[in-house]
């Protein structure tokens, strides 16, 4: 960062605006609820590849989640936006 944001600035990291985050076991980057899955403790921000949970015996469930396409709404389609059903992984990271 070139200066600290003002506190009534929102701001945004770099990965969370490319929607991609690096794994906190093999640093390497995938795409956010693809190929690298947050933590989901509250504030925990730590992102994990599925096979890297697995070398630490992580449980790991598997919640389905109702999503839309992100600019869905922006677009202005005459047809209602119909929502999309995922499995996502759900789980607390090692540092926990």
């Amino acid at each position: 960062l070139p200066a600290m944001p003002t506190t009534d600035e929102k701001w945004i990291c770099n990965d969370c605006t490319e929607g991609r985050h690096k794994c906190s076991c093999c640093h390497t980057y995938g795409v956010d609820n693809d190929d690298v899955f947050c933590c989901s403790v509250k504030g925990c921000g730590l992102f994990f590849h599925e096979s890297c949970l697995n070398m630490f015996n992580v449980e790991v469930e598997v919640e389905n989640v109702e999503v839309r396409h992100p600019n869905e709404e922006e677009h202005g389609s005459d047809s209602p936006s119909i929502p999309h059903i995922v499995s996502r992984p759900r789980f607390k990271c090692p540092a926990h």
